[in-house]
């Protein structure tokens, strides 16, 4: 009886053994196997292929860490895909920044009566501020100088393509051909082509006029743009609005003025981003601070003035980042 029992207790015990040798191998394996796929998970991940992904299986914590390592690659791969593309378009809008700064003009015309300069100071990458002067010969100069309404690469195409149109008609202006006509034929045309191909919340302000050595007089057009500033003796005169914006409407009728120009008078066109920013307090620069900036400096050279003026600016807002394009054209006539 007992010889039976002992039989019985050591089969027992070789059962449970051989379970047990069993399940510890099948628990090694498993252990092993999960940590030799996430060995081989890192090996690729240090070689930078973040697209590799270790299998999944069973319920363990290991089947976690699986699942933790997958979707830490995932997140990598995600992030690296995310760099490629934002380093893609910052090169393609450094190229477009290039090309805009290549429409701006690289010198000013060469006239013994007048001093002209531009300058565009974007608040991103590529602007929707333009301006533009051109030596039309016969002692004429046109200026064009506007603002697309948004910002982005948007505002910077429609800006292009109000550059490129202006630049296209410019013919109508020489020969001796009547500018009072010849500038709101240009501005109309313009209008009407913008209208025709762009959307039209990406409207445009333009002031648009062409200055005649031989009379001494400016004609312009000015399609919704902030009146600019003409300085005589200290004091200012605004230029006025004559029409709509264009590319917002069809079909638009614009009107000329004539300004005669004196000696030392200065011409001053701005953008809003000169005059819009605000303060910490939420107080705009203003077209007063504008003015005594303008002023202040009335004779010394174009390039100082505006330099003062958008110091002034940028020290007002005093803030990390230009708050909006700021844009100034400035024409003087100097004898």
């Amino acid at each position: 009886m007992a010889r039976n029992v002992g039989y019985v207790l050591w089969a027992l015990f070789g059962f449970t053994l051989t379970v047990s040798t069993v399940i510890a191998v099948s628990l090694t394996r498993t252990i092993t196997t999960s940590i030799n796929e996430l060995y081989i998970g890192a090996r690729h991940v240090s070689q930078g292929d973040f697209s590799y992904r270790t299998p999944v299986r069973g319920h363990t914590q290991l089947t976690e860490l699986a699942r933790s390592f997958n979707s830490m690659t995932g997140s990598i791969e995600q992030l690296i895909e995310d760099s490629r593309e934002r380093q893609k378009l910052e090169s393609e809008l450094a190229i477009a920044s290039e090309m805009q700064r290549q429409l701006f003009p690289r010198a000013s015309p060469q006239l013994a009566e007048i001093d002209v300069l531009g300058v565009c100071k974007p608040a991103n990458v590529v602007s929707g501020d333009f301006y533009d002067y051109v030596d039309l010969g016969e002692g004429r100069v046109a200026i064009a100088f506007g603002d697309v309404a948004g910002k982005g690469i948007s505002s910077a195409l429609v800006m292009a393509a109000a550059h490129s149109t202006i630049r296209t008609q410019l013919g109508k202006l020489s020969g001796g051909a009547d500018l009072e006509k010849g500038v709101v034929e240009i501005v109309a045309e313009t209008n009407r082509q913008l209208f025709e191909g762009t959307a039209p919340e990406l409207f445009t302000t333009l002031f648009f006029g062409v200055y005649d050595v031989a009379e001494s007089e400016f004609t312009y057009v000015n399609a919704g743009h902030l009146p600019p500033f003409l300085i005589r003796d200290g004091e200012r005169t605004l230029l006025d609005v004559t029409g709509v914006v264009i590319g917002a409407f069809p079909n638009m009728e614009y009107e000329s003025r004539k300004v005669r120009l004196a000696v030392g008078d200065l011409l001053v066109a701005f953008t809003d981003g000169v005059t819009e920013p605000e303060n910490s307090y939420g107080q705009e620069f203003g077209e007063d601070r504008l003015w005594e900036s303008l002023r202040r400096d009335v004779e010394r050279p174009v390039e100082e003035i505006i330099a003062a003026a958008m110091d002034e600016v940028v020290a007002w807002t005093d803030g990390p980042r230009q708050q909006d394009d700021m844009t100034m054209l400035l024409m003087r006539r100097r004898a």
